[in-house]
């Protein structure tokens, strides 16, 4: 299939933009996580006032992109990530002034409500914008920015957190994401009238028969039973992510940031 060439180099420019977006939405996300072993370490915050936080944050994420899909589907992907982008600089921005734990957790747990979209989007994207011979590419490579956004932060954040404080880590968050929100909409201009096909306007689907209705086929199909082996998987890499180097800290006595580089 011959594709003209300024929709195949829209396209890659599109590629690149989502990898690079991602990563670092990852990193950021991921920050707080890897900057627990320094909380706990200088007391600013508990063990169960630290894991709430963290918890909170990946509840209200995990519920968020039960909408966000539904969204990315009705509106322009380019939009729903860059809200998403917009909302954590915010909250991000504001956690640069308060240390109180009741307002942390709520500002963290938006943080995660606002990046509701991203990821539904990012797919959206791979399967109705990307030229069909940049699709699987694109999907193997979004995969990889969870694993370097996540060796980032954790390379990135105790050292931050060493020289700056708490206002430090957040102050770098919200200059990534300033960074990743005048890339995207950079991109937003530069690829979406070459590749974006606005949506068909919405019209009341008919009513599916019961036999192909969501959750039957959701157990017909053996689907249920990945649902619970990636359900754990998250749990144990989370929960390691979150509490190995803290228990390192505890343990042996060595720094958050040996710690950290250990878990990283």
């Amino acid at each position: 299939m011959n594709v003209p060439f300024e929709k195949e180099r829209a396209s890659t420019k599109l590629i690149l933009a989502c990898f690079i977006m991602y990563l670092l939405v990852c990193m950021v996300k991921s920050n707080y996580t890897a900057s627990i072993a320094y909380i706990v370490n200088e007391g600013i915050f508990t063990k169960t006032d630290s894991g709430l936080i963290s918890a909170s944050f990946y509840l209200v994420y995990g519920l968020g992109q039960l909408f966000g899909g539904g969204l990315s589907d009705r509106f322009s992907p380019y939009k729903v990530i860059a809200i998403g982008i917009l909302g954590s600089l915010l909250c991000n921005l504001v956690l640069c002034f308060t240390m109180d734990f009741v307002w942390v957790l709520i500002i963290w747990s938006l943080c995660g409500l606002a990046q509701f979209g991203i990821w539904p989007s990012i797919c959206k994207i791979i399967a109705g914008l990307l030229i069909s011979e940049h699709r699987q590419k694109a999907g193997v490579y979004m995969v990889l920015c969870i694993g370097i956004g996540g060796v980032l932060s954790y390379l990135l954040t105790v050292p931050i957190m060493e020289q700056g404080g708490w206002v430090g880590i957040f102050s770098f968050n919200v200059l990534v994401l300033i960074a990743v929100l005048v890339l995207w909409l950079m991109t937003e201009k530069k690829t979406q009238p070459v590749l974006y096909h606005a949506p068909e306007p919405y019209q009341e689907k008919e009513k599916v028969k019961n036999e192909h209705a969501f959750l039957p086929l959701l157990f017909r199909s053996g689907l249920i039973f990945l649902a619970v082996v990636s359900l754990l998987s998250d749990m144990l890499n989370i929960g390691l992510k979150s509490w190995v180097s803290t228990m390192m800290v505890e343990s042996y006595g060595i720094t958050p940031t040996w710690a950290n580089m250990q878990t990283m």
